[in-house]
């Protein structure tokens, strides 16, 4: 079977040997027809303007003529009207100023019989204003000397009626602000006492509960992910049961705990469903220590999966969906090297309904990242033919699950016995002790 590497490259090189033919080819012949279509549309403007020059000429004539006529028929017409309008215009201008004399003598004949009419008026209104002013003041000064001898009586019976209600407010005021502030004192008093102890044993009660949660969920988490393992608790936005690492444990990340496929025990190496983390543009230091996020897309590191096993024996699974449907590859054997050896992968015995992608081109081969090429080809496999770390073969091989989201030919996480060179939509990577 010929690797997809190699495919891919042969036709890239044949195609491009094609295009650039067709592409000096196409050039000769636009060059041909741009220069046609050049001195045709040099000729076709020659013409062009020599027919426009004819036309402008013999049009311009014709139209200054009759402009010339126009403007003389205008001006006679004009001046004739003028001596017309200038004589109207002096009749009535004459006839005008005649009304405005008559109009403007019978208008100061008017205005004199008023003017004397209202002289008269004025005398007598000022005789009667000059009578009720003084009629008014001796009526105000009246009103003032009445009212300041009231005054005088009203303000000595309230000044008597005010002292003697301030001194009774006074007593009366201050046996209240005493009897108020022994009140509050007592009150106070029995509120701190209250409060105290409403504190002190809310704060047992929290105590209480904080310890039998916590005692709780201790009890009922799993420790350690193993086959026949139950979480009853629920695991919040992760996807399965997660697991923290504590002194004895092999593991010492946090970690996602499958306790429901074939029996359970399944620790989760890597997960792609979203594409919202990047597996291409990642380095050597990066798949080894891991990263992305145990709520969606991740990688668990090289180093935490050799560590695990390097405990043990353990098998493989890996879970792909692709157009919809559901397949499945598993190794009975499975298991990285370390650093030293650039995580030499180790797989065997498959079985399953999505094919064997792995074991042939993948066995005893190291792992390779686009900084550190480790797959015996020209070119980086991780980088140049195919995308993202994984553990590549001279030829790239027949799968990478770490390739660039949804990119083709052989570039996106592709397993070449389900997909061919087409990418999945989910991938998920685990593994369990046998």
């Amino acid at each position: 079977m010929v690797p997809p590497a190699l495919i891919v490259k042969f036709y890239r090189i044949k195609s491009t040997e094609q295009l650039e033919h067709k592409v000096g080819a196409l050039e000769n012949r636009l060059e041909d027809k741009r220069a046609s279509a050049e001195r045709s549309l040099q000729n076709s403007l020659s013409l062009l303007q020599n027919r426009i020059e004819d036309k402008l000429k013999d049009d311009v004539e014709d139209k200054v003529d009759k402009v010339n006529h126009k403007i003389t028929s205008f001006i006679n017409e004009a001046e004739s009207h003028s001596q017309d309008a200038r004589k109207s215009l002096n009749e009535s201008f004459t006839a005008l100023g005649h009304h405005l004399k008559v109009e403007q003598t019978e208008a100061l004949t008017n205005l004199t019989s008023a003017s004397h009419y209202l002289l008269d008026i004025q005398s007598n209104a000022t005789g009667v204003l000059a009578l009720a002013a003084r009629n008014l003041t001796q009526t105000q000064n009246d009103l003032i000397k009445e009212l300041f001898e009231n005054m005088a009586q009203v303000s000595a019976q309230v000044l008597e009626s005010r002292v003697n209600i301030s001194r009774t407010f006074s007593n009366d005021l201050t046996s209240l602000i005493q009897d108020l502030q022994y009140s509050f004192q007592h009150l106070a008093s029995i509120t701190n006492q209250s409060t105290e102890k409403a504190l002190s044993s809310a704060n047992n009660l929290v105590l209480q509960i904080d310890s039998a949660a916590v005692l709780i969920k201790d009890l009922l988490s799993p420790k350690r992910c193993t086959r026949g393992v139950i979480s009853v608790l629920p695991h919040a936005s992760y996807p399965y049961p997660l697991i923290q690492p504590s002194e004895d444990s092999i593991v010492d990340v946090p970690h996602l705990c499958d306790t429901g496929t074939d029996g359970g025990g399944w620790i989760v190496i890597q997960r792609r469903s979203t594409g919202d983390v990047d597996f291409y543009q990642r380095g050597w230091e990066e798949y080894k220590n891991g990263f992305g996020d145990l709520r969606g897309d991740f990688w668990l590191g090289n180093e935490h999966i050799h560590r695990i096993t390097n405990s043990g024996q353990y098998e493989l699974r890996v879970e792909l969906v692709y157009q919809g449907k559901s397949s499945y590859a598993r190794y009975g054997q499975f298991s990285i090297s370390d650093e030293t050896s650039q995580y030499t992968l180790n797989v065997a015995d498959y079985s399953g309904t999505a094919g064997d992608a792995l074991v042939n081109n993948s066995h005893g081969n190291k792992f390779t990242t686009i900084d550190r090429d480790n797959d015996g080809n020209d070119e980086n496999c991780a980088s140049d033919l195919y995308y993202g770390g994984w553990w590549y073969s001279p030829g790239c091989g027949y799968s990478t699950l770490n390739g660039k989201w949804q990119a083709l030919a052989a570039r996106g996480p592709f397993w070449f016995t389900l997909t061919s060179t087409y990418p999945v939509s989910y991938s998920e990577m685990k593994i369990r002790r046998v």
